[in-house]
């Protein structure tokens, strides 16, 4: 994956039982020693939340051996505060103290988070505790997974840290959200209403009206735009990375091989031709802008990445957009228009390569020719 498709992702570490804190309150604790790292987070950055295993509660280890150690969840965060109160069980059993805060949002629990009492920790004694982190711990991402499913795993040690090849374990994460009845009841919910009513706007012409007002109060500075969730951008980075794989290879057996660039999502050439293609992932919430995105990349990037390059330049070319699924009915109309400009649109469907009827036709005389 190139370094322009990659979430920068961080890592927090706690005891399981910290975690059931974080479950309640919607935020994540740091020890003084820790006042410089803490210092250095800023607000919109995503951190994996690492359980380790329970250091507080006095309890016999046969009980928590079921429970393991890994990723338990996710989240972004929203602003950074300081706390005097007691929050965590060791604070409240114990002589810790975690007074500098992150707050949490766009939070995602992998586990079992609908048997869990919603209350502070305070409220709980140690038989409930026992139950909530195996219910937190239920759909763990372990150590074991981690290696021989991804062939990568977070630091065990270090909090907050890095995490160097965060896109290695979103199949893992991705697994875990496809599993959450209540991730596909709002995806399913979202792309009803979202993919029907993105383009059936009405095109009325209006009269327009000079007679402004001009009352500055009247007016917003602030910029009103859609922030994906975390779990919509890591579904998205996997969607975006296997449409150029299937696409890639597709090309490749065909004869044409080539690559990225700093712009271009892949580009692919043999003697006579050059296939040039940006790729969306789309669901109901986003078709509209990303297809609107990729039109304004492709003919910027035509120019870039071929037109001004003396090796591609006199070459047959294909300009196209590459969605991750076949696109909504009402956007058909719009993309088929813009084969007369000479952009054309394919998609994945079902592992393989589809698109417009008239796109397959000209990617097909190119790549038998």
């Amino acid at each position: 994956m190139s370094a322009t498709h990659r979430l920068d992702f961080q890592k927090v570490t706690g005891p399981i039982e910290h975690w059931v804190t974080t479950f309640h309150t919607g935020y994540w604790g740091f020890r003084p020693d820790k006042q410089a790292a803490w210092e250095a987070i800023r607000p919109g950055q995503a951190f994996l939340f690492h359980a380790s295993k329970s250091e507080f509660l006095d309890v016999p280890p046969s009980l928590l051996e079921e429970v393991g150690t890994g990723i338990i969840g996710f989240g972004r965060v929203a602003n950074k505060r300081t706390k005097e109160e007691a929050a965590w069980w060791q604070e409240i059993h114990g002589d810790g103290t975690y007074p500098y805060l992150i707050d949490l949002e766009d939070i995602v629990w992998f586990g079992q988070t609908d048997e869990i009492r919603d209350v502070p920790v305070a409220e709980k004694d140690t038989e409930e505790m026992i139950a909530d982190v195996h219910h937190l711990a239920a759909n763990i991402i372990s150590f074991p997974e981690m290696r021989s499913e991804a062939g990568y795993q977070i630091p065990a040690q270090g909090s907050p840290m890095n995490v160097s090849q965060p896109e290695k374990l979103f199949p893992l994460i991705r697994s875990r959200l496809d599993a959450s009845p209540e991730t596909e009841a709002a995806s399913s919910a979202t792309e009803s209403s979202e993919r029907t009513a993105s383009i059936n706007g009405s095109a009325e012409i209006r009269e327009r009206a000079q007679d402004r007002n001009l009352d500055p109060n009247a007016f917003s500075d602030e910029a009103v735009e859609y922030t994906p969730s975390l779990g919509d951008t890591i579904a998205g980075t996997i969607d975006h990375e296997e449409a150029l794989d299937i696409f890639e290879t597709y090309l490749a057996e065909r004869g044409l091989s080539g690559g990225e660039t700093t712009n271009s999502d892949l580009i692919s050439f043999d003697d006579g031709a050059v296939v040039l293609a940006e790729a969306k992932s789309i669901h109901g919430q986003n078709e509209r802008s990303q297809i609107r995105r990729g039109i304004g990349q492709v003919l910027e990037y035509a120019h870039t990445d071929i037109a001004t390059n003396v090796e591609l330049a006199g070459k047959e070319r294909l300009v196209c957009l590459l969605l991750s699924r076949p696109p909504s009915e009402p956007y058909r109309p719009v993309l088929q228009s813009l084969t007369d400009r000479d952009i054309h649109t394919f998609w994945v469907d079902d592992g393989g390569v589809a698109g417009l009827e008239s796109s397959m036709r000209t990617l097909s005389a190119i790549t038998d020719s």
